[in-house]
């Protein structure tokens, strides 16, 4: 055999995050117009499917060790909040409570 088993699943790995790249690019509009793509206009959930295709395609290339150092950036994108208040925005007085 050309290659061995260890090679073919790092070649699987880079194919796989070629892929989840070129998915996640798709999405947000930069290969193609967004009228022309053909997923759900659910956005989270396709880039919920590429980023999990990310993980595991630098799984099957650096392994579980990669995994970790790849996760914790990732990680840390979801720290920056769903921007539910702007910083300035005043809500009022508090209600007074029952007597």
């Amino acid at each position: 055999m050309l290659f061995n088993r260890l090679s073919v699943r790092k070649y699987l790995g880079v194919v796989l995050i070629i892929l989840s790249i070129i998915l996640f690019l798709n999405q947000v509009g930069l290969i193609l117009p967004s009228n022309l793509i053909p997923f759900p206009r659910n956005r989270g959930t396709v880039v919920t499917i590429s980023m999990g295709a990310l993980v595991g395609g630098i799984y099957l290339v650096a392994g579980p060790v990669g995994v970790l150092i790849t996760l914790i950036p990732l990680t840390s994108l979801g720290f920056s909040g769903c921007g539910g208040q702007k910083p300035g925005e005043d809500l009022g007085e508090p209600p007074t409570p029952p007597p």
